[in-house]
């Protein structure tokens, strides 16, 4: 609660101090001349918003509304004006002493070659980038409208994989990988930080992405690629305000229905007859109780509509201020994002507050001083049980209970484990979870610019992240109800209490703090020596990062206040646990209590010829206390070099007047990583109940405190290796009507972690520690093209990406399997990665007597088969199917696609603009699991689709008789519990299901009002929106969606759509 106040009074008292720099900025520190004018286009429209910068100084304006601009100049004499805008050529114009007028044409430039693009420690133009980079700006990045930035990166970037897994709110569940590799590398404002989803869109300037040897600069932990956020900062000119707020709803997508009653009712009873539980002609449910369900005297439970809203709301406001003058810049931000989930009662809800403080100041001519602040509350919100248990229950729940014992309020039905839907969905019945998190993140920076030596420039920063995590967990007994209809009485059973005691509640509540501690100071130098630039880095870093937390858990009474000090002593609880946190930053198996210290130097130099030719030398020396001294460094190297072919005479000489860029790169770095296990080198012990799992049960049939020694300590443990080599072609033609990049990579890791597999004797009491045993290697490619043009004042884009990546083992440590076959399928050394081993399918069985001449496959002669059921080839000929006959059937084994894809369609006419973007994936196939293979599982429901069965034309028949008739069906027929039900479950072409797909992932529509009818109120801008999120989906994938198999397999949080309606309004 007091950092909660801290930083609501941070937020009260920047708020107020940018109000008095934006109505003061521009009093005391202009002096000398002022230079004015208009910027317009070739066509004498103004160009809204250019840029006007004093050349070799940080000083500028921008253009207002109609195009003029107003900038004070310092000094005498002769000055250049460098004038830009995005889609317009920059232009260097020198003004002299006696003139204060300059009018300005900008020509248009469809190129992206003068973009400026952020890279490690610094800014690059695109046109000079020797490595594979790509980027987003703040406009690209908000044409998806998401609480979550990694979701709005999905489709826009190549090599960029964006899988998200539910739509909880709060939960944060996506993953970003590059190029297939694994987690990347997040550095926000030049330090690395694990807060990328919580951040507010709005205070986002650009997102770039290095996948090659061009992230080998940032060591340790950059093998899997960099993403680099740079948030926005304040600029020389008037002061602006900005609001941009949207409200709307989400609905879930892709979930699928449950049985109705009766036909679950039928498929319990086919259930029984074909596991052989009941006689052919019995049944669970009589036919004339199922007739009353389909004539609707009846009427069935939906498990999965109770307390389950088809709409939830969420809103989103945020206000930005920026501005500044020739002395001090300043931007901030203040957001706040609301979010229900599907829950009616309104207790699973998530709600974040984002606070971003962006200040530039000039000490003196050569020394600016930076500080970057940022600010973040959230909340999360929600029953105690998980939504995967009202999931799991929802769809496997009998439709035939009721709701209510004996269908009477407020009596709920007791039904299996106490998980009935009413009550686990409201926290006043079962308890809450609470889950805060508080961070604030401060960056200074000194730069100063040495005047004696042109483009010297020393810079010293330190930033310092406190984190702040904390939990609260109330469980509550409540109590079901089953309803004796002889005696007439509900009878009560309590769930949720201690074992012993159960109308006692449990209250648990933790907390985690993590420091992070970065240091870096630079000395760089930026100068032209004719047709020679010369460009140099040298740089010292060192961080350190600590993390502490506990828990502690007691009972209460269920009238007493839910607080720890309200519980009592008895089976309390209390300890530190690493099982409640993870951090992307780091993560730990030393109970949550660590501290990792780190240090590097960098160094970089950059040269190119008259544009043409380009190189690049980087390395990196990074040092790690988790390894023994000796292995603690490594040195890990990167080269590029680029050639613009485009700009050699005997191509300029060749009048190719399309060409605006061809350019060839080529790249080759190493890195490392020290995500080894800590400290192994260090000998240690285990102390607990049980620690020895081997020992014999002692004194009174208890386990003891026992003492056991931790692993083998190895003191060679070192870094994972990684060596990226890459290969890519840039191309600009038609002054930027068409581009692209197309880039061929390979990774190769070597040095990661493994236990070696040998046996060791129990008298050691020890386990080996990790070693630097297995390899790796990635293959692939990724594209960009694109393509713009305009006709008068219609303007339209279109970009499109696409990435191919795979993976494969060359070296897995592995013991020797007994078998020749089973060396071979266990052995995953020189093999891809994403197999799936399994049978060849060869059908379903059209009748008896197919079953009976087939191999025997259910190990009872076959008797267990029944028409329909998946037929399998003898692989090897043994006449038996079985496990030996197991082989590699498909690939695409991973929760993603191999080959992965993204569009996006950009339109604009006069003030309206239309916006979308698609994402998708192909070569992945799924396997579904668990209620998606076996449904029905003691006597349960399951989804609709498992209707469609094979299954006997007359109920009452007996299935092992050959002249019984036979219902075909997609699905083999419901032998729950039998051997026949395993075989059709087992993977083969016919469980794995293609998982392709391309996806409308966002929709915008908007209309910028026109300027006369704005300025009425004084603003500058009006635009009105409307957007949708994850609208359209065509897959073949049946009853999942292709984003979400991974996870839980339908039973976890679906995704949902959304629509937002919006404003955005500047002044």
């Amino acid at each position: 609660m007091a950092f909660s106040n801290q930083l609501r009074n941070m937020a009260g008292a920047l708020v107020m101090l940018f109000l008095a720099i934006g109505l003061n900025h521009g009093s005391a520190w202009a002096q000398g001349r002022s230079v004015s004018g208009s910027v317009k286009d070739v066509g004498g429209n103004p160009v809204i918003g250019a840029g006007v910068l004093v050349k070799g100084t940080d000083r500028g304006t921008t253009t207002d509304l109609d195009g003029n601009y107003t900038l004070p100049v310092q000094g005498t004499g002769t000055v250049t004006l460098t004038f830009s805008s995005l889609g317009y050529r920059e232009r260097n114009v020198q003004i002299p002493q006696s003139q204060s007028v300059l009018n300005v044409v900008l020509e248009e430039d469809m190129t992206t070659l003068n973009d400026v693009v952020v890279v490690a420690y610094g800014t690059q133009k695109r046109a000079s980038l020797t490595g594979a980079i790509s980027s987003v700006n703040s406009q690209a990045l908000k044409e998806t409208r998401s609480e979550n930035v990694v979701n709005m990166l999905a489709g826009k970037m190549a090599g960029v994989r964006v899988v998200q897994t539910s739509g909880e709110p709060g939960s944060f569940s996506s993953s970003i990988n590059i190029r297939g590799l694994g987690q990347p590398l997040v550095i926000i404002d030049g330090v690395p930080r694990d807060n990328m989803e919580r951040l507010d869109a709005n205070e986002i300037e650009s997102i770039s992405t290095l996948k090659d040897a061009s992230a080998a600069i940032y060591g340790m932990r950059a093998s899997n690629g960099v993403i680099l956020i740079t948030t926005k900062k304040g600029k020389s000119g008037d002061s602006h305000i900005e609001y941009e707020g949207y409200a709307g709803f989400s609905t879930p997508i892709n979930t699928p229905d449950g049985l109705n009653a009766w036909q679950f009712m039928e498929i319990t009873n086919e259930n029984n007859i074909m596991r052989g539980s009941m006689a052919p002609g019995s049944f669970v449910y009589s036919l004339d109780e199922i007739e009353k369900y389909k004539s609707g005297q009846k009427v069935g439970t939906e498990w999965w509509r109770i307390n389950n809203n088809n709409y939830s709301p969420q809103t989103s406001h945020t206000v930005s201020m920026s501005g500044g003058n020739d002395k001090i810049q300043y931007f901030s931000n203040f957001a706040y994002l609301s979010q229900q989930g599907v829950f009616s009662t309104g207790d699973l809800n998530y709600e974040r507050f984002n606070l971003r403080s962006n200040i530039s100041a000039d000490v003196t001519k050569n020394l600016k001083a930076e500080v970057l602040i940022n600010g973040m509350m959230d909340t999360k919100n929600s029953p105690y049980y998980d939504t995967e248990i009202f999931y799991r229950t929802a769809w496997v729940e009998k439709p035939v209970d009721a709701a209510y014992a004996n269908y009477t309020k407020p009596y709920m039905q007791n039904i299996s484990q106490g998980y009935n839907p009413l009550a686990i969905t409201d926290s006043d019945i079962v308890g809450y979870k609470r889950n805060k998190q508080r961070l604030i993140q401060v960056t200074g920076t000194l730069t100063y610019d040495f005047p004696w030596v042109e483009g010297l420039q020393a810079k010293a920063s330190y930033s310092y992240d406190y984190t702040n995590w904390e939990f609260k967990e109330l469980k509550k007994s409540y109590t079901l109800y089953t309803y004796n209809i002889d005696a007439n009485e509900f009878i009560p059973s309590v769930y949720g209490g201690k074992d012993d005691d159960p109308d006692l509640n449990s209250i648990k509540r933790g907390t985690r703090f993590s420091q992070n501690n970065l240091l870096q100071a630079s000395l760089s130098y930026n100068h032209d020596f004719g047709k020679h630039h010369v460009a140099a880095l040298a740089l010292y870093e060192q961080q350190t990062t600590d993390m502490d937390n506990f828990y502690a858990m007691r009972y209460i009474q269920m009238n007493s206040l839910g607080e720890l000090s309200n519980g009592v002593s008895d089976g309390q609880v209390g300890s530190m646990d690493s099982a409640y946190y993870t951090s992307g930053v780091r993560t730990s198996d030393q109970s949550g209590l660590w501290k990792i210290a780190s240090k590097s130097l960098v160094g970089r130099i950059n040269y190119d010829w008259s544009e043409r030719y380009y190189i690049e030398a980087a390395f990196r020396y990074d040092g790690s206390s988790k390894f023994y001294k000796g292995h603690q460094w490594g040195f890990f190297p990167s080269v590029s070099a680029g050639w613009r072919i485009s700009e050699e005479p005997f191509v300029k000489n060749l009048s190719l007047n399309f060409l605006d860029n061809l350019k060839l790169r080529a790249s080759f770095g190493e890195s490392g990583d020290d995500s080894t296990a800590n400290f192994q080198y260090i000998e240690g012990y285990e102390y607990g109940p049980g620690s020895i799992d081997w020992w014999p049960i002692l004194w009174n049939g208890k386990d003891q405190n026992l003492v056991k020694l931790l692993a083998t300590p190895n003191e060679n443990l070192t870094w994972i290796r990684t060596q990226t080599a890459n290969i890519g072609l840039d191309g600009n033609f038609w002054n930027g009507l068409l581009g692209f990049e197309i880039d061929f990579f390979q990774r190769y890791r070597t040095g990661k972690p493994a236990t070696r597999n040998v046996t060791i004797p129990d008298w050691l009491g020890q386990s080996l520690a990790q070693e630097n045993l297995n390899s790796d290697r990635t293959r692939g490619f990724d594209l960009t093209v694109r393509h713009h043009n305009h006709f008068g004042d219609f303007l339209y884009g279109i970009t499109g990406n696409m990435a191919f990546s795979r993976m494969m083992n060359r070296y897995v440590e592995h013991t020797d399997y007994g078998t020749q076959y089973l060396n071979w399928r266990n052995n995953s050394t020189n093999r891809y990665n994403d197999i799936w081993w399994g049978y060849d399918y060869a059908g379903q069985f059209n009748d008896l007597y197919e079953i009976w001449d087939a191999p025997i496959m259910d190990n009872l002669g076959n008797s267990q088969l029944k028409p329909g059921d998946y037929c399998y080839e003898d692989w090897n000929g043994d006449g038996v199917i079985d496990e030996n006959d197991l082989h590699p059937i498909k690939y695409g084994a991973q929760t993603s696609p191999v080959l992965y894809y993204g569009l996006t369609l950009d339109l604009s006419w006069k003030g309206i603009d239309l916006t979308a973007v698609f994402q998708g994936g192909a070569f992945n196939n799924v396997k579904y699991d668990w209620y998606l293979s076996t449904p029905f599982i003691y006597d349960k429901n399951g989804p609709d689709f498992f209707f469609d069965r094979w299954h006997m034309e007359d109920a009452s028949a007996d299935p092992l008789d050959p002249r019984t008739k036979w219902v075909r069906g997609y699905l083999p027929t419901t032998s729950q519990g039998s051997n026949a039900m395993s075989l059709n479950t087992s993977t083969s072409a016919a469980s794995l299901h293609e998982a392709s797909y391309i996806r409308l992932k966002s929709l915008e529509l908007g209309y910028t009002l026109p300027k006369k009818w704005v300025q009425k109120v004084n603003a500058s801008s009006v635009r009105v929106f409307t957007n949708a999120y994850n609208l359209l989906t065509c897959t073949g994938l049946k009853y999942l969606d292709p984003e979400h198999p991974s996870s839980g397999y339908g039973t976890t949080y679906p995704l949902i759509c959304t629509v937002n309606f919006g404003v955005n309004i500047k002044f």
